[in-house]
């Protein structure tokens, strides 16, 4: 689905071994280096044990892919069986013929040593690899080992090399198996990826499949080192889902905040919650916190919030879905419809004042302040599909842990437009006491409003009214070209455009720049933004 998107020939991420995929780390190049030591050295066995996914059935294939051609090999994957079933399942993958009534223990037997003695007269070697060996039971290792007494004077006749996950080593330690683990020649234990290694590790993988090492961040690859312990096979979940992430919500590249997403689906791993302190102190933030800028690097209505549409009036309650049935209220009076927005460039035509309507206004000073705050918070939240976090904090720096941002804005309606994105917004009530609500979108001159437990359409000549010089806190998906994460008490500021352009490794409070230095960032500051500062 996303290979055209990102410019690659085939999925670089696949679970299937394919030898072309094939990056051996240093613990891998040990361990391969001991397996061909076991097999040259004509012994009965080689043990590979390793976590779950570590790549060991990889390394066996690589190993066998790299010996000569004269080699037999018989690949048994389902080790579940009993000494018999082991025995024609060996017979079945080295193309033996026996009968159905020779399937028996000794007939078997007999019919894989002749076969055994005319592959070694023929110069040939044959090899049994079983996978998953910490499932055989006793009897049908010991019938394994017995197999290895199939020899010559000078050499095995049959080479063994059990692949298992660490509990294998258990198995063979039993005191019934001794002579099993005695004839042991070569012992590895692969371990999974350092964190260089599984960053050059994706890096290969997408060059083989024909994209740039780039599409991963270097902050995405350190948290798929971290999420996945350097598993070769969670890395590949991860990657995979993560470049799905990435390619439905159109990005050029997997940021971190992607990955983690991608972590969390594959994982089931639920959206993090977010306390009622936190609430409140987000909600704080709204007053203390004065400005910041979005800058103009998305076009109105990205996200399909912000769109032109038709004049409803000045406030119209919307169905509230957690809730009852509740009597209908009587339309308030219409307000005058305003002008649709001028297109981009042209000059911006003046919102006439406009009067709330009445019960608008008591509407707004009916919660107290703590209780609305927390209210227009959880809204906001809502709008991103965010869930509150359990624990207490700064509620910007939890959400920035999944990759979310707080900006603060003090502008007019079409910044907001420009802005395209659900915003929480002060507006004033009747005594002047500030009160919070969510815009969670915007259709022509109408403005759906969340105030307390209602959801409005309201006009938004109406709302401006209640909100001139209001601070918008606005809630955003992380970076993307054009996008400015700042934060200064009591100043404008612009991170990134204009004479006070700063570079930094990653999101850091700006320092105040006067409202006049303010301008519309262009190309530079894309170029800045797509380089990760």
């Amino acid at each position: 689905m996303y290979l055209a998107h990102f410019g690659l020939r085939e999925a670089p991420f696949s679970l299937t071994p394919d030898p072309r995929f094939l990056y051996l780390g240093e613990r891998h190049r040990e361990g391969l280096a001991h397996l061909r030591y076991g097999l040259e050295d004509g012994g009965g066995f080689v043990q590979l044990t390793g976590e779950i996914g570590t790549g060991k059935t990889t390394l066996c294939r690589a190993l066998l892919a790299e010996l000569p051609g004269h080699l037999d090999v018989a690949f048994l994957l389902n080790p579940r069986v009993s000494e018999v079933d082991l025995l024609a399942s060996l017979c079945d993958e080295l193309r033996i013929p026996y009968s159905e009534s020779e399937a028996r223990q000794k007939p078997l037997v007999d019919a894989l040593y002749r076969h055994l003695l005319e592959a070694h007269a023929g110069g040939r070697t044959t090899v049994l690899l079983i996978d998953e060996a910490q499932n055989l039971s006793p009897p049908v290792l010991e019938q394994v080992r017995l197999l290895t007494n199939l020899e010559t004077t000078k050499k095995k006749l049959l080479q063994i090399i059990l692949i298992g996950q660490p509990e294998l080593c258990e198995v063979l330690a039993r005191s019934e198996l001794r002579q099993l683990a005695q004839r042991i020649t070569a012992r590895y234990h692969l371990v999974p990826f350092s964190r260089p290694e599984t960053f050059d590790y994706i890096a290969h993988r997408i060059e083989v499949a024909g994209g740039s090492p780039r599409v991963f961040s270097p902050k995405a690859r350190s948290e798929v080192y971290r999420q996945s312990k350097g598993v070769p096979r969670l890395i590949n979940v991860f990657c995979d889902r993560a470049l799905l992430g990435a390619y439905v919500q159109e990005q050029a590249s997997v940021d971190i905040a992607t990955a983690r997403r991608a972590i969390g689906e594959v994982r089931g791993i639920p959206a993090p919650r977010i306390g009622r302190r936190v609430f409140a102190a987000a909600a704080g933030l709204c007053v203390t916190a004065a400005v910041s800028f979005w800058l103009y690097g998305n076009p109105p209505g990205a996200l399909g919030l912000f769109d032109a549409g038709g004049t409803p009036s000045d406030v119209a309650p919307l169905p509230d879905t957690n809730k009852g049935a509740q009597p209908a209220a009587a339309p308030p009076p219409a307000a005058p419809a305003a002008p649709a927005p001028a297109p981009p460039g042209s000059p911006v035509p003046a919102i006439p004042e406009v009067p709330a309507p009445p019960g608008f206004v008591e509407t707004i000073g009916r919660s107290a302040p703590d209780e609305n705050r927390t209210q227009a918070f959880a809204a906001l939240l809502s709008s991103f599909g965010l869930q509150a976090p359990e624990t207490a904090g700064d509620p910007c720096e939890i959400l920035a842990r999944d990759g979310w941002h707080c900006q603060w804005e003090s502008g007019d309606w079409e910044r907001l437009q420009r802005l395209g994105r659900p915003v929480m917004i002060e507006v004033r009530s009747l005594s002047g006491e500030p009160r919070f609500g969510t815009v969670s979108g915007m259709s022509g001159s109408a403005a759906t409003l969340y105030l307390g437990r209602e959801r409005y359409a309201v006009a938004r000549v109406a709302l401006e009214s209640l909100g001139r010089g209001a601070t918008w806190s606005c809630g955003s998906r992380p970076s993307s070209p054009g996008t400015c994460f700042v934060r200064v008490p009591r100043a404008t500021m612009c991170c990134g455009c204009g004479s006070s352009s700063k570079r930094w490794t990653g999101p850091r409070w700006c320092p105040r720049i006067p409202l006049s230095t303010i301008a519309p960032c262009g190309h530079g500051y894309s170029r800045f933004n797509k380089a990760g500062h």
